[in-house]
């Protein structure tokens, strides 16, 4: 039995070991054929040297300027971060998406397709691109994004903290773009980068700090206090900076009620209809409204007991309609 189970063991390892033969000799034929198929070329410092396959010669050729961005992209790409403004205004830096915005942003306009063929079903294709016309077209945009947003802060520098907040995406993506070309800049070029450069980036870093914060007045026209506990609960786990008032806000949520009253034999009747206004706080115009709708409540005691159940229904028709969360809340409000 041992003998056995010896033999069969020892099949069984040969045919992994023909398996893993055989895969290696495919995809040494398949290297193989590029490098007989593509001439060979010098390799400098002054340039960068890419190449692509694919069942297509346009798709070879784009799958090749995809390995040249790729290049470009892993030399800088430590040094690039994603910039987003957070709740409180605070720039953040983040690894997760930065290699999506390099390449993107990475020029590669000025590439040579030095050679392509075809081996089999497979195209190949190869393209270099010079160094200096790398750092010629990086520092031309870079050049040119700097007299945009110098242009874009002098403009909106006076204007009210909801233009400036409304300005933030923008920014960031200015940012990014600047910061971006300094690092390819620095990366790849002898001479140090302009000081105005990064100067620029500190100050528009700054701006964003402070414009991409988002303040939110409060204003209870009809002392709804219950309403009023459950909006300030969801801009605290939001957490959104809000105050009593509309002074030195980005925009204003005004609590509103139309009520009324009458009285049949002994019992109270009140309607009462809610909703929350949210408004710019420069304009005055109406972001977006919430209707709450009508709720009817009784009440054998008083009045004022019956609009205490009327404003805790419209609590409750609020939590239901914030469906709280930190991540749709800026969307739901329509600050999004």
């Amino acid at each position: 039995m041992n003998n056995k189970r010896a033999v069969l063991s020892i099949i069984f390892i040969s045919l992994l070991s023909l398996s893993a033969c055989k895969q290696l000799t495919q995809l040494t034929h398949s290297r193989a054929e590029e490098t007989i198929c593509l001439k060979k070329h010098a390799v400098n410092e002054q340039t960068f040297y890419a190449s692509g396959s694919a069942a297509s010669l346009e798709q070879a050729k784009l799958n090749a300027r995809q390995d040249l961005v790729q290049q470009i992209s892993s030399s800088v790409s430590s040094n690039i971060e994603s910039i987003k403004t957070d709740n409180a205004g605070n720039v953040q830096h983040s690894a997760s998406s930065q290699a999506k915005s390099v390449t993107t942003l990475i020029p590669i306009d000025k590439h040579k397709v030095i050679d392509s063929c075809k081996s089999g079903n497979t195209y190949f294709s190869a393209i270099t691109l010079s160094k200096n016309e790398l750092l010629k077209t990086v520092l031309f945009r870079l050049t040119n994004q700097a007299k945009d947003t110098n242009e874009l802060l002098s403009r909106i520098s006076n204007s009210s903290q909801y233009q400036q907040y409304k300005k933030r995406i923008e920014l960031e993506k200015k940012l990014v773009l600047i910061t971006t070309y300094i690092n390819i800049l620095n990366q790849y070029d002898q001479q140090p980068v302009n000081d105005k450069f990064s100067q620029l980036a500190s100050k528009l870093k700054n701006f964003i700090s402070i414009s991409g914060r988002l303040i939110i007045g409060i204003v209870d026209n009809n002392h709804l206090t219950s309403v009023k506990d459950i909006l300030e609960q969801a801009l605290n786990k939001a957490k959104l900076d809000y105050k009593q008032g509309s002074k030195s806000t980005v925009a204003i949520i005004s609590l509103n009620a139309r009520q009324s009253k009458r009285r049949v034999g002994n019992r109270h009747i009140v309607k009462l209809n809610g909703s929350l206004d949210v408004t710019r706080s420069d304009t005055g115009k109406l972001i977006k409204k919430h209707n709450l709708g009508q709720v009817v409540t009784t009440s054998t005691v008083s009045s004022d007991l019956a609009l205490q159940n009327a404003q805790q229904q419209l609590a409750k028709r609020l939590k239901q309609h914030l469906n709280v969360n930190s991540k749709k809340i800026r969307t739901i409000l329509g600050f999004e």
